[in-house]
């Protein structure tokens, strides 16, 4: 197991967490797939972990000089906006030893440090899946509480002990032990199909399943369990409600299933397949552990898991809002001040600016619904984090092309408000997420009286509204089934007429 630090051997503060940061502020990129640290003392930056040196480049307009690491433990860290390098290509590292000095390069409003971790080692800074494969180093440095870090001042003299990442009982890797020989036959394409472009190529293969799964048992400690069988449902919606998964954990020991079932507070569930289809399908609190037996042989241990439901009932606000402050503002009161903080995901961008002032006491997640529908959007969790969209604020990432060679199964059907689809488990397809499906493949929807009929997308493109991941590590379940809507479509909460102003 690799030893763990932070990349600053004293005191530093974070200015910019991971994930989505309000258009209010003068940040450069408004999606941060890192997080921004400054140093109080010393400006060296040190290797968090052991590893090997793999990328050393200046990007102009981005990350500046910066510094790419294959860690040991199957991550690598992106190290940017260096003033100077003090590393070599090849040259192997171990836990604090110096990369190079914090610095201003590249698209930056000041000196400080961004430090990216993911989970996957291709060391590039243009590519279109960063949402895949980069997740918070909050977690990765075993960071309880991650979602209100800006301000906060660490101190990082000496090492980090029982990290969440350094604490699973069986196979530290974010790899699978197995899949070294396989994953180095398959070269990601990096080829993603943009709304302009939906041919594309296609070299990632949907081959080699890769599954993981950690039980979190508080005080900074986790368990693994991906080495035994492992059968899991997962319903993610975007409709105003908690979305939940349900894994089944086959043939624990006595002392493991007692342990999960007694201190098992909060799972994440990583799958997919080798290469660029791989990431987080789940992370929720653990709310039911069911004990039972399916045969005479086979003993089983249900964890029923659901995301967000502490933020939903207990996430509580009481905040004074001045008059002519933004939705942004409204938005960022009910995520960082509730009672139980969260963080934002897709967050619609809109020009309102509330004419009055207005006292925001009680749910979190009832103000939330009344800004969603403010703007004629839907308000919901998933992942932990908070989105609100609309028919006219569309995701300006990527649409992923569903068709034979990319895992669809079956044929798509119409359904009364969109397309149902089926293709083999696809980590990439979240709940908003654009996809491009042929029409001509669609089997059409059979009228009934009564019922209005909705045309199909002109151009093929829906978007998810609902899916669900099936899988079973030692059977043959490994897909997800998605009902989509056009990509213009409405649900039901965003048909409120432009005339009605609820917040």
């Amino acid at each position: 197991m690799s030893n763990l630090c932070y990349p600053f051997l004293g005191q530093f503060v974070v200015t910019s967490p991971f994930g989505l940061r309000s258009s209010s502020e003068s940040y450069v990129s408004k999606n941060h797939y890192g997080i921004d640290i400054v140093g109080q003392g010393s400006k060296t930056v040190v290797s968090v972990t052991d590893g090997v040196v793999a990328r050393i480049d200046y990007q102009a307009g981005g990350y500046g000089n910066y510094v790419w690491v294959k860690n040991n433990d199957g991550t690598a860290a992106i190290y940017a906006h260096l003033s100077s390098v003090s590393c070599s290509v090849g040259q192997s590292v171990t836990c604090k030893t110096p990369l190079g000095v914090e610095g201003s390069t590249g698209a930056s409003t000041g000196s400080h440090l961004h430090f990216g971790i993911s989970r996957n080692q291709d060391y590039s800074t243009t590519h279109g899946n960063k949402s895949a494969y980069f997740f918070n180093p909050a977690i990765y440095f075993g960071i309880d509480n991650y979602s209100n870090l800006k301000g906060k001042t660490f101190n990082g003299a000496g090492m980090i002990e029982g990290t969440a990442a350094g604490t699973i009982s069986t196979n530290t890797s974010f790899s699978s032990s197995n899949s070294s020989s396989i994953g180095s036959q398959i070269v990601p394409s990096g080829e993603y199909w943009e709304i302009t472009d939906l041919t594309g190529v296609t070299k990632d293969w949907l081959y080699g399943r890769r599954y993981r799964c950690i039980v979190d048992l508080g005080n900074n400690q986790a368990f693994d369990v991906s080495q035994l069988r492992c059968q899991f449902e997962i319903v993610k919606s975007c409709y105003l409600e908690a979305n939940q998964s349900t894994i089944t954990i086959f043939n624990l020991s006595p002392s493991s299933e007692n342990k999960l079932i007694k201190s098992g507070q909060r799972i994440i569930i990583e799958a997919g397949y080798n290469g660029d289809c791989y990431g987080k399908i789940f992370e929720g609190n653990v709310i039911q552990p069911i004990r039972s037996k399916e045969n005479g042989v086979d003993y089983k241990l249900t964890l029923v898991s659901m995301d967000s439901d502490r933020y939903i009932t207990y996430g509580l606000v009481g905040v004074a809002l001045t008059a002519q402050q933004s939705m942004r503002d409204a938005v960022d009161a009910c995520t960082s001040k509730a009672t139980v903080p969260t963080e934002q995901g897709y967050i619609l961008d809109s020009n309102i600016n509330y004419p009055r002032g207005k006292i925001l006491f009680g749910k979190a997640s009832t103000y939330l619904n009344q800004i969603a529908k403010s703007v004629n959007g839907t308000y919901y969790n998933e992942d932990g984090t908070v989105n609100i969209i609309s028919a006219s604020g569309l995701p300006d990432d990527t649409i992923l092309d569903i068709g034979p060679e990319t895992g669809l199964i079956g044929s798509p059907t119409q359904i009364e408000y969109g397309i149902k689809f089926k293709c083999l488990l696809n980590p990439l397809i979240t709940t908003n997420t654009l996809v491009h499906i042929d029409n001509k493949k669609i089997e059409g929807y059979r009228y009934q009286q009564g019922q209005a009929i909705h045309e199909l997308d002109n151009q093929g493109i829906y978007r998810v509204i609902k899916l669900t991941h099936y899988g079973d590590s030692r059977g043959n379940d490994w897909y997800t089934e998605c009902e989509a809507i056009t990509q213009a479509g409405m649900l039901p909460a965003m048909a409120v007429g432009d005339n009605v102003y609820i917040y």
